[in-house]
């Protein structure tokens, strides 16, 4: 289940209502360059996902993610990346995601427990 919060900035969100409860604040601004700055391509559809070890010692970490909705493929906004993330950070104490009104871009932040680390395949 989750809720939805709009906003006066054209910003959507959608907080999960279940999970671990931290704040994934202080690596927005890194994922959010590393987007910008590189100029990252994702096709439509795909989506690139960063993880950051919040606290190695208690097992926890966030992880942040950029999902191309639109029927295109280019960049994203630096700008709608730091205010969607921002935002989901602060209104979603166990994550969500969100996205400004007509960009392609949704973006996710979720806290979680768990190593950073390559994936568990079967």
């Amino acid at each position: 289940m989750a809720c939805v919060a709009p906003s006066v900035a054209q910003v959507t969100t959608v907080c999960y209502e279940g999970g671990t409860e931290a704040s994934c604040g202080q690596f927005i601004p890194t994922f959010c360059n590393f987007l910008f700055d590189s100029d990252v391509m994702i096709a439509p559809g795909d989506s690139i996902t960063r993880c950051f070890t919040l606290n190695a010692t208690a097992s926890r970490k966030c992880d942040l993610t950029a999902l191309n909705t639109l029927n295109v493929t280019h960049g994203t906004s630096e700008t709608n990346c730091d205010n969607v993330l921002a935002q989901v950070n602060t209104t979603c104490p166990m994550g969500g995601f969100g996205q400004v009104t007509g960009a392609a871009f949704q973006f996710y932040g979720d806290p979680n427990t768990g190593a950073c680390g390559a994936p568990v395949g079967n």
